[in-house]
């Protein structure tokens, strides 16, 4: 693997593939194609823009493109010329673009076969071609303003271009010319733009204004009410009662399929059909509702959102069609529809928040103009008390292009390298706890073991092995000794071990009793620094008789709660308790 990565060399079984023809019921046009899903960062820009100039009375013009087969009909030329832009280095450059364009396809049709070597495209379901296809695109997204006078957003294939103002004639030109620039730039990387499924709408709230015709190629875009955007439905005034139709239409045709499955004595269980209800109907009602959450306000849309809940709630309790919401809610402990979408909203903006993408606008809300919804979710978010973006626990991903670490493989032979290992042995630290594991396999079966230590090996602080299945491997076996050896220590500090309160709750004891004093609950907690039967053994190790397990962990060494776990020899579990799992 190593030299074909420094030759570029690609097998040639890596570069074939079978094409299947697999016709999908009630479409008849192949050249459509299907729009993907996207996030609500993307969205959010959009419509925070479409906000800000409506509420100042102006006029926002959204176009929305198509590039047609994106994917299947970019050139070599532009994948190579876009991959050798980037940072990766050059070997590994050279070998994604030989794999990419390097590749042949196996058709075969009735009793016709042929073997065909791809001339365009990313590789289909590929784990590359999304992040190839967003190296191309970042050249469009890097042209000035002077070439393209507007916001211009791209996701996967689709782009939103928004030109905004007051002055209509200025709004038309800017969104001209960003056509041509981009119709030009497709042009240069074997692409078109699909004029079928180009929409062009006019956002505002003003009722008088005209607007001169728009071109995409040769063909003339009439005005739309509405587009559908990254799954989402903006309409002209931007009210989103055309998504809240279609959200509910969809999530009540899901209902019905599953209708047929449940009836009043038979059928799927009321656990399944909420089940269902939850991973299934309530996501397409919930998708970005932080972008249309205002959208809630009219009692009409507040109403439709709850028939759907309450079609649903009536399939899985059975209950007659005249039951009210509140009640069906009440007995199937389904939190109400629009409370729950105010908090999927709030954490939608939570989350664009903490990616450091929510941008709160800095108009005030004026009487007559859009609310935006920055605006409601910011009050949805300090109505939940959700902590700023600076306290939240969140680490932002990072491309690790370097390895920032080597790896030494050990051989016994070397003189060397035994003389440091042994060196490193021999300097470790007193206190430290030193972990030792091995897994076999052999003939006769396959095992593992390990042992802990302290005081430079001089104390045993557990030991342990066992006999593992015949059919395990010499990895599983070297891993199941260090998952072993990992869990006296954690077990103890998560609770997750063998104290009474733990086996109970996981159904291996008939109490949560400590059997040691008989008084209250074994968790960690009584275990470690409250049990009277073991206090005079605390006051040893802790050199105190009774403390909070806080002040245990705090201020003790793992080694000393280790040694007093281990003289107390509650966690010594028995044979048959142990292959039951719990240790």
């Amino acid at each position: 693997m190593t030299n074909n990565h420094k030759t570029q060399h690609i097998p040639t079984l890596w570069r074939d593939s079978i094409g299947i023809f697999l016709p999908k019921p009630g479409k008849t046009d192949y050249n459509k194609a299907k729009k993907g899903c996207s996030t609500e960062a993307a969205l959010h820009k959009v419509t925070h823009t479409i906000e800000r100039r409506i509420a100042k009375k102006g006029y926002v013009l959204g176009v929305f493109l198509d590039i047609e087969g994106a994917f299947d009909n970019v050139s070599f030329k532009a994948i190579s010329d876009a991959v050798r832009a980037t940072k990766v280095d050059l070997a590994t450059a050279q070998w994604i673009i030989n794999m990419a364009t390097n590749r042949f396809i196996n058709l075969s049709h009735k009793d016709k076969s042929r073997r065909v070597q791809i001339r365009r495209g990313c590789p289909q379901g590929g784990i590359l071609s999304p992040f190839l296809w967003n190296l191309v695109v970042d050249d469009l997204l890097s042209f000035t303003a002077k070439d393209i006078p507007g916001y211009l957003q791209a996701f996967a294939d689709d782009l939103a271009s928004l030109a905004e103002g007051n002055d209509l004639d200025i709004i038309w030109n800017r969104t001209c010319k960003t056509i041509n620039m981009i119709e030009k730039w497709c042009q240069t990387k074997d692409l078109s733009i699909s004029a079928l499924k180009t929409q062009i709408v006019m956002f505002t709230w003003n009722t008088k204004w005209t607007l001169r015709p728009i071109k995409v190629g040769n063909n003339i875009i009439g005005l739309s009410k509405l587009a559908k955007f990254l799954g989402v439905t903006l309409d002209s005034k931007l009210n989103f009662n055309e998504h809240i139709i279609n959200i509910t239409k969809k999530a009540t045709a899901s209902l019905m399929q599953c209708r047929r499955a449940v009836g009043p004595t038979w059928g799927m269980s009321h656990k399944t059909c909420k089940w269902m209800f939850t991973v299934v109907i309530r996501p397409i009602l919930s998708y970005c509702c932080s972008i249309w959450i205002r959208a809630i306000d009219t009692d009409y849309n507040a109403r439709k959102l709850k028939r759907v809940q309450a079609l649903a709630l009536r399939m899985m309790s059975g209950a007659m069609p005249s039951t009210p919401f509140l009640a069906l809610n009440h007995l199937t402990d389904t939190p109400d529809t629009i409370l729950f979408l105010r908090g999927e909203a709030a954490k939608g903006a939570a989350r664009l928040q903490a990616y450091g993408s929510l941008t709160l606008e800095t108009i005030a809300h004026r009487k007559g103009t859009i609310k935006n919804h920055t605006t409601i979710n910011k009050q949805f978010m300090e109505d939940l008390n959700i902590p700023p973006r600076a306290t939240r626990d969140l680490t932002a991903p990072t491309m690790m292009l370097g390895r920032h670490f080597t790896v030494t493989t050990p051989r016994t032979n070397n003189t060397e390298y035994r003389t440091a290992l042994q060196h490193t042995i021999d300097n470790i630290t007193s206190e430290t706890i030193t972990c030792y594991t091995d897994g076999s396999l052999s003939d006769s079966g396959s095992g593992a073991g390990y042992i802990i230590t302290t005081d430079n090996n001089n104390t045993t602080l557990e030991e342990r092995s066992f006999k593992l299945p015949d059919y395990c491997t010499v990895y599983q076996t070297e891993l199941t000794a260090i998952i072993e050896a990992c869990k006296p220590a954690v077990h103890l500090i998560t609770g997750h071990c063998g104290l009474n309160k733990h086996l109970h709750t996981i159904r291996k004891s008939s109490t949560s009793a400590c059997p040691m004093c008989g008084d209250g609950e074994e968790t960690v907690t009584h275990f470690l620094g409250q049990c009277p039967a073991i206090a005079q053994l605390r006051g040893q190790y802790f050199r105190d008789y009774y403390l909070s397990v806080n002040d245990i962990f705090d201020n003790h060494h793992i080694t000393t709660i280790v040694n007093f776990t281990n003289r107390t020899k509650r966690l010594i579990v028995p044979e048959e308790l142990d292959q039951t799992g719990v240790t």
